[in-house]
């Protein structure tokens, strides 16, 4: 009996163990290992994050957040607080993954479309960080809006001229916003919902550039 079809499978797996052990392998595996935990970090952040809850007047008013967004303020900075790193690592590991991919592309690539492969993935990583200057011009200073508010409220919220009770001679206050002004708490409430709406830009960046770089991957292999 013909041991072809073992030697052919033996052959097939020492190939595919050199391809994937290669530096141009590794890189692009991390590059798109990164690429894709800023997409998804992304994703939830826009769709089942504390900031989601807190930029859609519908999903406030579900919890009781709607008249006081002193507390939503706060809760849209604690997660911040929490995802820009982890975020921001992720979008970094990425483009240096896919970037370096893109110039470790050897000689005798399996691919025969070396060139096109090279522009695809540094086409993504153009697309993925060009949320940087879009989250610039975008959203940071809703950022430094929605910080100083938070401050705002915490300042407020532990004032103890204004105690967990109404007080009593305060026009100023309502029962259910005491960490903010009215106008303030308007605000907060406009802010919210526009940094929410800004932050799907962000999204579709990033899902262009992740999508660009599964087509190189798949182009790779």
């Amino acid at each position: 009996m013909s041991d072809y079809p073992t030697a052919s499978t033996s052959a097939l797996i020492d190939v595919l163990q050199h391809r994937a052990s290669s530096p141009f392998a590794l890189s692009l595996g991390l590059g798109f290992a990164g690429a894709s935990a800023f997409l998804f970090s992304n994703v939830d952040t826009l769709l089942w994050s504390p900031t989601a809850l807190v930029g859609s007047a519908k999903e406030r008013k579900k919890v009781g957040l709607e008249g006081n967004q002193g507390t939503a303020v706060e809760l849209w900075a604690w997660y911040m607080s929490k995802a820009v790193p982890s975020t921001g690592i992720s979008l970094a590991v990425g483009a240096l993954g896919l970037t370096s991919a893109g110039f470790l592309i050897p000689v005798s690539s399996f691919s025969t479309y070396g060139r096109d492969l090279r522009r695809i993935l540094f086409g993504s990583v153009l697309l993925l960080t060009s949320t940087v200057p879009y989250s610039f011009f975008s959203i940071t200073p809703l950022n430094k809006t929605l910080l100083s508010l938070t401050e705002k409220a915490k300042a407020k919220r532990a004032n103890p001229l204004y105690p967990d009770s109404k007080p009593a001679s305060s026009e100023l206050y309502t029962q259910d916003s005491r960490g903010l002004l009215p106008q303030e708490e308007s605000q907060a409430r406009m802010l919210l919902e526009k940094w929410i709406k800004a932050h799907t830009g962000r999204v579709v960046l990033a899902a262009a550039g992740w999508t660009v770089a599964l087509g190189g991957l798949l182009l790779a292999y």
